[in-house]
């Protein structure tokens, strides 16, 4: 008993030290330097060319029509975005389309295509986690079969926290922690590629040379932005 006394005096005291040092470590324990600041700015209009390996732009192919509410929704989270479609001297088309994000919070996140498909009445399936052999290195991507009515889309798609790719929610969020304990914001890109395409297995293997391409058309800034630098 005699002991317990000292004990509970001080309680009190170390208690509001704590309170009043709780904003001084709050704001000691989060990050404010956007990792974004301290690259070099790649603007996708220009980093992407209209010519990627065997695949063209076609024409009116970057001048999707985007609702004014939706194009909100997009401003409002990604800092850039880019719609393209591509087609080779065969006449096979793909749709690229590529988002991306300052800065990766909790609340200013990239969201996995499957969410938007699904928003949209598609039925997914054949989820599958494949890599693709570049000319950089082996790219980790998700695979994903996307239906609505008599369209059927396969897609291929990763996406990129700071240098890494990182294509699982669980692995994306445990980098944001990871970059935030150096005192950093990460930003991160949504790269996704499709086709309608009912023979998946074409489709796929059309998607892995255009990205094969394209990995070879990009500088290295947009390279690292678009791909990432390690998995």
């Amino acid at each position: 008993m005699t002991l317990a006394l000292p004990t509970l005096q001080w309680r009190p005291v170390v208690l509001a030290v704590l309170i009043a040092a709780g904003p001084v470590l709050a704001f000691t324990f989060t990050p404010h330097h956007l990792m974004a600041d301290s690259r070099q700015n790649v603007d996708l209009e220009s980093a992407l060319p209209k010519r990627i390996g065997e695949w063209q732009l076609t024409p009116g192919g970057d001048k999707a029509v985007i609702s004014p509410d939706v194009q909100a929704v997009l401003d409002k989270f990604y800092s850039q975005t880019l719609s393209r479609i591509y087609v080779n001297p065969q006449g096979y088309a793909l749709m690229l389309s590529i988002a991306y994000g300052k800065q990766q919070t909790d609340s200013l996140r990239l969201h996995n295509p499957e969410v938007c498909y699904s928003a949209q009445g598609f039925a997914l399936s054949d989820r599958a986690n494949a890599t693709v052999l570049n000319p950089s290195g082996p790219l980790p991507v998700k695979r994903v079969l996307a239906q609505a009515g008599p369209r059927i889309e396969p897609i291929t798609y990763w996406i990129t926290v700071g240098d890494i790719v990182a294509n699982e929610t669980t692995h994306r969020k445990w980098l944001q922690i990871e970059y935030g304990l150096q005192g950093q914001i990460p930003d991160g890109v949504l790269v996704r590629v499709s086709s309608i395409d009912a023979d998946s297995g074409r489709a796929y293997a059309m998607q892995d040379s255009f990205i094969h391409a394209m990995n070879q058309s990009l500088t290295p800034d947009a390279l690292r932005m678009m791909m990432g630098q390690r998995s």
